[in-house]
């Protein structure tokens, strides 16, 4: 199922960024959901405290931004674009400070 594939690879990507931070309380999580991804934001907000239960992420407040571009090179993907941690600022989910595709768009 391409959709739980999607929320198994963002979950991975916070669980990375909490690692990355040594351990540090992730608050907030700011993800773009694309207009081909077969995840709907809305499904997204309902698991969102399941997918993070039990684990060092747990509580994180999501923001889902819904991108409408089909014609987007991540028009298939869910990326983490931030994450807030502790009472820090917001920190990129890479080090190059572009977002985090989860998925590779699927090749037609």
């Amino acid at each position: 199922m391409h959709e739980e594939a999607l929320i198994q690879d963002l979950r991975r990507a916070l669980l990375r960024v909490v690692e990355a931070e040594r351990g540090s309380r992730l608050v907030r999580a700011t993800v773009r959901v694309g207009p081909l991804s077969h995840l709907h934001p809305e499904d997204l907000k309902e698991r969102w405290g399941d997918i993070l239960k039990g684990t060092p992420a747990e509580g994180c407040q999501l923001v889902v931004v819904s991108a409408s571009d089909p014609t987007d090179p991540l028009a298939q993907s869910v990326v983490l674009e931030s994450v807030q941690l502790d009472a820090q600022g917001p920190t990129e989910a890479e080090s190059d400070a572009k977002p985090l595709p989860l998925a590779s768009p699927r090749r037609a």
